[in-house]
């Protein structure tokens, strides 16, 4: 087994012996971002030693090489990743699919690169290539390319008028506590819904939020572990979720919804009842602008929402209040009017 260790940017680095050519031991370096990545790769360089040293990998294609990298890493990838990448390998980077990855140029890569741009968003295109890098990564083989520039959308964040109107909207719906959770405790669509009655703490009035309900390869939804290890927390319940939950505590899950039909009712609902657009997912947001708001140091905003990074949370989660940027516009524009 190959030696692993840990580099100081939190990366993980091994040296894979895979045999010995005109009587010298060959060897392959990885870096991998996660120790988990890096046993998964080990094992697949291993299984393919033989062809690695003999070059015969040369002979294997873009598609087979990804459909490889996939498949040893069913027991180590979660249900939702895994569907992601099947639907890649299925459904993209056409073009290069069939090329030997031996034969494949920086050029032909480059080229696939652009016609998924032409037809997919950035992030899409990213998410495409950053698979197909990797599996031919395995083969000795790298790719870079340019992507197209991404730009950012700001999300135009539900009001706290908006919120309490969707609450009265929802009051009676199998929509109400989902939406509360959503607003008032930060939780993703896919961690509501795997909630269960045993997850709530009523005497310190807690959530504990442990894991996530997902669709598979199959399209049925399963539960897993959250998103990530920063996505296990406890998060305080504010007393109008609290109060409702203590009127139907009991046992097994708490929504019987998955999180398909909670977009989708949450859809009918805004469509039905008013001309605002505004997702499920942008409750998630107001919760962390509220935090942004309420001077939550970043740390704490982190831990209560479920990141790892504040990058996430500054770049994507926290946004600015309108009413709240007017009024601080006022001050500067008073400080200025009045000045003689």
């Amino acid at each position: 087994m190959a030696n692993i260790k840990k580099l100081a940017n939190g990366k993980y680095q091994a040296r894979i012996y895979i045999g010995k050519l005109n009587g010298k031991s060959k060897f392959k370096k990885i870096t991998c971002n996660s120790l988990r990545e890096c046993k998964a790769m080990i094992k697949e360089i291993e299984l393919n030693a033989q062809e690695i040293l003999s070059g015969k990998n040369s002979l294997i294609t873009v598609q087979q090489a990804v459909e490889s990298y996939i498949n040893n890493r069913n027991n180590i990838l979660s249900p939702t990743t895994l569907r992601g990448y099947y639907r890649i390998s299925k459904n993209h980077f056409k073009s290069i699919a069939g090329i030997p990855v031996g034969k494949l140029t920086q050029t032909q890569f480059q080229i696939s690169v652009n016609e998924e741009a032409s037809m997919f968003s950035p992030k899409t295109v990213k998410n495409i290539y950053a698979l197909v890098i990797k599996a031919l990564k395995l083969y000795g083989v790298t790719m870079k390319a340019d992507y197209p520039q991404v730009f950012k959308n700001e999300i135009d964040v539900p009001t706290k008028e908006e919120v309490e109107m969707l609450l009265e909207l929802s009051k009676g719906t199998e929509l109400y506590l989902p939406i509360q959770f959503a607003a008032m405790c930060g939780l993703r669509r896919s961690e509501i819904c795997a909630l269960e009655w045993s997850d709530i703490d009523f005497k310190n009035r807690m959530i504990f939020v442990n894991k996530a309900m997902v669709p598979d390869i199959n399209n049925n939804y399963v539960l897993k572990s959250t998103k990530s290890n920063a996505g296990i927390r406890y998060v305080k319940i504010p007393l109008p979720l609290f109060n409702e939950l203590k009127k139907y505590r009991g046992i097994g899950r708490i929504i019987n919804l998955n999180p398909g039909q909670v977009s989708l009712r949450f859809h009918r609902l805004i469509r039905k009842k008013t001309n605002k657009k505004i997702r499920f997912h942008d409750l998630r947001h107001y919760y962390a602008s509220i935090m942004l708001c309420l001077n939550i140091p970043d740390k704490y905003a982190m831990k209560f929402i479920g990141h790892s990074t504040p990058e996430m949370l500054k770049r994507t989660y926290q946004h600015i209040f309108k009413d709240e940027e007017n009024k601080f516009l006022d001050v500067i524009d008073n400080y200025f009017s009045a000045k003689k």
